[in-house]
């Protein structure tokens, strides 16, 4: 798992992980107790906690969902996840999509994209635009994009 920082003050913490990290892959019939666990695993061993694992059912559509105290750990059907909560670990599966973290520096907004070819298509990353504008009143000029 590779962790490079891209926060001065360490607000955002980002991981790839691989096949290597066979305990972190998500596959059809995983048990999210178990990957919750094997992230923390990784993450603790690095100095870093999160509160909750947030997984989207992703697909491949322009449906963003703002994540709450109360959101489930698995949102239904979205391809974009935003939050103001500190503390949550924002998941995206990939294999030949984009995946895509939007950050606001000054407000402590952040969202989760996965930016397939038909996402890109049907909007996703301007409708997480337009939730973190319209739901969290942030200034574009302060957004960050990792891709």
């Amino acid at each position: 798992m590779m962790m490079p920082k891209i926060d001065a003050k360490e607000r955002i913490v980002w991981a790839i992980s691989s096949g290597k990290d066979h305990d972190l892959i998500i596959k059809p019939n995983t048990n999210l107790m178990h990957l919750e666990a094997a992230w923390k695993k990784q993450l603790n061993a690095r100095g870093k906690n999160f509160d909750r694992l947030i997984l989207m059912d992703q697909v491949h559509a322009a449906k963003v969902v703002r994540v709450t105290g109360g959101s489930p750990s698995t949102i239904a059907e979205a391809d974009g996840v935003v939050t103001d909560i500190p503390g949550l670990l924002l998941a995206v599966r990939v294999a030949d999509c984009l995946p895509l973290l939007i950050w606001d520096t000054t407000r402590g907004v952040i969202a989760a994209v996965h930016a397939g070819w038909r996402g890109m298509v049907a909007g996703v990353i301007e409708e997480t635009l337009k939730k973190m504008l319209t739901e969290f009143s942030i200034d574009p000029q302060h957004l960050r994009v990792l891709l």
